[in-house]
Order: C-alpha cells, then sequence, then structure tokens
C-alpha cells in the first residue's frame, strides 16, 4: 500500500509539473498572438497579405518548437 501511495504521488507531481508546462505555453501562445495582432494594427492595409503569411510562419515555428 505504501508503494502504491508513493507511486500515485510520483504521478502526481508529474501532471503538476506538465500542467505548469501547459500553462507557461498558452502565457507564451497568448502573449504572441498579442504580439501579432500589435504589429496588424500598426501596419498599413497594403501590406496586409505578405504580413499574414509572415505570421502564419512565425506561428508554425512557434508551434513546432514546443
Amino acid at each position: 500500500m505504501a508503494q502504491h501511495m508513493k507511486e500515485l504521488s510520483i504521478q502526481m507531481a508529474q501532471v503538476q509539473k506538465n500542467d505548469a508546462q501547459t500553462t507557461k505555453r498558452q502565457e507564451r501562445m497568448a502573449s504572441m498572438r498579442q504580439k501579432v495582432d500589435m504589429m496588424k494594427k500598426q501596419e498599413p492595409r497594403e501590406n496586409e497579405q505578405s504580413s499574414r503569411t509572415v505570421c502564419r510562419g512565425a506561428y508554425v515555428d512557434a508551434m513546432e518548437r514546443t
């Protein structure tokens, strides 16, 4: 029984660590989205199509890194 409880506590610690990593990742993604939105607002409209492609590329790169 004690061994089982120990294994459970180890699993719980792992889950909490993973949750913390997921939260950090979500915060990073949210801040990146905000940056992208700010860039879109600041730049002139005729530049929109090319910037969208660049933003999508950066977004995909970020997703692959995490």
